[in-house]
């Protein structure tokens, strides 16, 4: 999903793959408005930004990092933000830190940090 209008055919989509039920329908779709309607989050489904999902980059050491989604603004500073499900945990700051850092090392200034946790509703966490 890249823009607020990709949300109904994204879970159409999954539904004829076999990823979500007939019975969870409502429920997903409820949740992805939710996040691609989230005022704190606009900048993620702005068609004016570059937006990379799932994408995978490589360290200097040649080992992984894959954020679930990172948008480049025009003036090419970096908003990154990753889903969770679950509680919240120390380990889930710690890696959109470790993203951040990746950015900031290639020259990148981050605007946004978010952790985003799905599940009946969504809650934000920032970090700073």
């Amino acid at each position: 999903i890249y823009v607020k209008t990709d949300v109904e055919e994204a879970v159409q989509y999954a539904h004829s793959q076999g990823n979500i039920g007939t019975d969870q329908l409502d429920r997903v779709q409820n949740i992805i408005e939710q996040l691609v309607q989230h005022k704190e989050l606009e900048s993620f489904f702005n068609p004016n930004n570059t937006q990379y999902n799932e994408r995978t980059l490589l360290r200097p050491d040649g080992s992984p990092l894959r954020p679930d989604c990172f948008v480049v603004l025009p003036n090419k500073s970096i908003a990154i933000l990753d889903y969770k499900t679950g509680k919240p945990r120390p380990e889930h700051k710690d890696q959109l830190l470790e993203y951040a850092s990746f950015f900031e090392k290639l020259g990148h200034q981050i605007t946004q940090k978010t952790i985003v946790y799905v599940d009946q509703k969504v809650l934000l966490e920032h970090i700073y």
